[in-house]
């Protein structure tokens, strides 16, 4: 290497005082940044800066290689819009831990009947970040900053039942969000999620891409607008009804005609508590979603679709976006998911759009037209 980053002059490398700092740590760095102004010119210094600024709190947290292997014994994916886990290893323990260069870091894996029970640590200077999960599908997140640092904290709770919750900051700095599934809470709040949630949750499974994913799902669920297109979930509904019929006939002209009708039942089909169904429709239904689903039982950008089309609160955040034309389509596809018109202008001043939100929010709490979360079929894995 003949430059000393971009300089005004040519310089060899070990000429440079910042240079042997950099080498021997950042103890003198300081003194050596302020020495190469004069050997190197004012321009190398920004670069030279670049190169040693800290790596931001989501990147100082990656797990180590150690943990990572661990973590490939598990299978992560968002089932029926929540985080499931689950592995090949039916029991045992998996444990490691390091400590050192200001970080230390923990990992218990305990394997039960193949549903893994994670319970992860790891602390800087900075943060400190748990992730524990326990049987069935419960997983909580959390992010402290450490003494005076400058990190909001953060909180992610996945029950085993019930909404999911993000919450960042505390006191009036507090931003939260809540759902019934991961597939809300990124589309609510595309922004905060990015930041702060999803950099953590791509620790367990890198390279997830769930940032990009909640994309495609958002474009793809305005294309479903633009086509003046509602989900008939009556029809389903009266189908999957039908399963039970006396007839034999009857039966099997409802399953035919719900394999015909494709993925964009499944997210519907998996939502259904068996507890709700007669052993000929567990039966049938079982086999219906196995059939669709083929060997994955991961959501799909598709059949998310599908599924959050006909969900009003999904569409009630889309009114949140900067682009007026998807505020419009937004606002076309609540009208068509009530039946009835809404009063919303995706022109109005930011200050009357929020009041129009959240009247609509009211509306929406009082007609309770929002469908039950999926919760993912443990048949089809």
């Amino acid at each position: 290497m003949k430059r000393c980053l971009p300089a005004v002059r040519r310089v060899p490398l070990l000429a440079c005082p910042a240079v042997p700092a950099l080498l021997c740590g950042r103890r003198s760095l300081t003194v050596a940044l302020q020495a190469a102004v004069f050997v190197c010119g004012l321009s190398a210094i920004p670069a030279l800066a670049q190169r040693v600024r800290p790596a931001p709190p989501a990147a100082a947290q990656r797990v180590s290689q150690g943990v990572a292997s661990a973590f490939q014994r598990v299978t992560f994916e968002v089932v029926g819009g929540r985080i499931s886990s689950w592995s090949d290893n039916l029991g045992g323990r998996m444990t490691f831990a390091s400590r050192g260069l200001g970080r230390e870091e923990s990992m218990t894996i305990d394997f039960v009947n193949g549903v893994p029970e994670i319970d992860y640590v790891a602390a800087n200077r900075v943060t400190r970040v748990r992730i524990h999960t326990e049987a069935g599908d419960a997983l909580r997140v959390d992010r402290k900053p450490v003494g005076d640092a400058k990190i909001p904290a953060m909180e992610f709770n996945q029950p085993n039942t019930g909404d999911l919750e993000l919450v960042v900051g505390v006191g009036d700095a507090r931003t939260s969000v809540r759902g019934p599934t991961l597939w809300h809470l990124l589309l609510a709040k595309p922004d905060l999620c990015r930041e702060h949630l999803v950099p953590l949750l791509e620790n367990l499974r890198p390279g997830w891409g769930l940032s990009r994913m909640a994309e495609q799902i958002e474009d793809s669920l305005c294309k479903v607008a633009q086509s003046q297109r509602v989900p008939d979930r009556a029809r389903v509904a009266k189908l999957v009804a039908q399963l039970g019929d006396d007839r034999f006939s009857a039966r099997q002209a409802a399953d035919l005609a719900l394999r015909d009708s494709g993925a964009e039942v499944l997210p519907y089909l998996q939502s259904l508590d068996p507890l709700n169904l007669d052993a000929e429709q567990r039966f049938r239904v079982r086999r219906i979603i196995a059939s669709l689903a083929g060997d994955s039982t991961a959501d799909r950008p598709e059949q998310v679709v599908n599924w959050l089309a006909a969900d009003a609160r999904i569409w009630l955040a889309l009114l949140d976006r900067d682009d007026a034309a998807r505020r419009r389509l937004a606002a076309q596809q609540i009208s068509r998911v009530l039946g009835r018109p809404v009063a919303y202008d995706p022109m109005a001043a930011p200050a009357e759009r929020a009041q129009q939100q959240q009247a609509l929010a009211e509306l929406l709490n009082k007609l309770a037209v929002a469908e039950p979360p999926p919760v993912p079929p443990p048949a089809t894995r």
